[in-house]
């Protein structure tokens, strides 16, 4: 048997016990009697029957039919307590609980409605413009620049001081281009980040 065949017998031999496996996992899974429990915010403790068996999200497996209490308890929080039973399995519960104190009540609240977007809406003229002055101070001192560099060349081959001049004038130019650039930059920063 040549190694050709023999690795063509060995992939479709992996792939046969792999899918096999995952069969066999996938069925597991399905006759397995579990609870769900998550809570928001999470982390809470799980207690069965008193005895502490992990923290949210946790899920509850039982082995007999009779019902159990689950109390779901974090410090600062008024504890939840139900009961379930063999019959419930699978399936799940998504808890929220409410702070103890009423100081936490507003916390919790700014959490859970926590956006993506700012408080009050950005002004799109002054950044645009400072996105403008960037971009073409960036431009105009790269520009600038490649230009002195050029001269600086011309300069050193045929030593005309005219070349030097102007290289001179295009550095003052390009420098004066990276200092726009970064007072645009900050302005942009300013506007999209501080500016209320």
């Amino acid at each position: 048997m040549n190694t050709r065949k023999f690795i063509q017998i060995l992939f479709l031999f992996t792939g046969l016990i792999y899918s096999c496996s995952l069969s066999a996992q996938v069925n597991d899974s399905l006759v397995l009697p579990y609870y769900m429990i998550d809570s928001s915010p999470q982390n809470a403790g799980v207690y069965v029957e008193g005895i502490l068996i992990g923290e949210t999200p946790q899920r509850i497996l039982l082995t007999d039919s009779t019902e159990k209490k689950v109390v779901v308890k974090l410090k600062g929080y008024l504890d939840y307590s139900f009961n379930i039973s063999h019959s419930d399995m699978p399936a799940g519960k998504k808890i929220t609980l409410i702070p103890s104190t009423g100081n936490n009540v507003k916390k919790i609240l700014v959490e859970e409605n926590r956006g993506y977007y700012f408080s009050h809406p950005r002004k799109i003229i002054p950044i645009t413009v400072s996105a403008l002055l960037t971009a073409a101070s960036g431009i105009s001192a790269y520009y600038f620049k490649s230009l002195a560099i050029n001269n600086n060349d011309d300069y050193n081959i045929h030593h005309d001081p005219s070349s030097l001049d102007r290289k001179r004038k295009y550095d003052i130019i390009s420098g004066v281009s990276l200092g726009v650039l970064e007072i645009g930059f900050s302005a942009l920063l300013y506007y999209l980040l501080l500016d209320n």
